[in-house]
């Protein structure tokens, strides 16, 4: 693992080693979180072989991190209305 993220640090096609255990967990896979996964490692490797490095750091980091941070952000949000409008359950 350490010399997978080494390796995915200096060369940028690198797969990320840190999703491997995560894609085979038990639970992931039964609920099917690897075909996000693979879809994400397609997806930058087709950016990286059609527009190179540059398109990748300059416009794609940015949208990921936009979506996830807005997804983030919305479950954040949401969650603590919820807490503070919704009842809570007598025990």
């Amino acid at each position: 693992m350490i010399v997978g993220r080494y390796l995915y640090t200096k060369l940028l096609w690198f797969p990320d080693p840190i999703v491997a255990p995560v894609s085979w967990a038990w639970g992931v896979s039964l609920w099917g979180a690897w075909v996000p996964i693979l879809v994400a490692l397609i997806v930058k490797n087709l950016v990286l072989r059609i527009g190179g490095s540059k398109l990748y750091e300059e416009k794609v980091v940015p949208f990921a991190s936009g979506v996830i941070l807005g997804e983030v952000s919305q479950v954040l949000t949401l969650s603590v209305l919820a807490w503070i409008i919704l009842p809570r359950p007598i025990i």
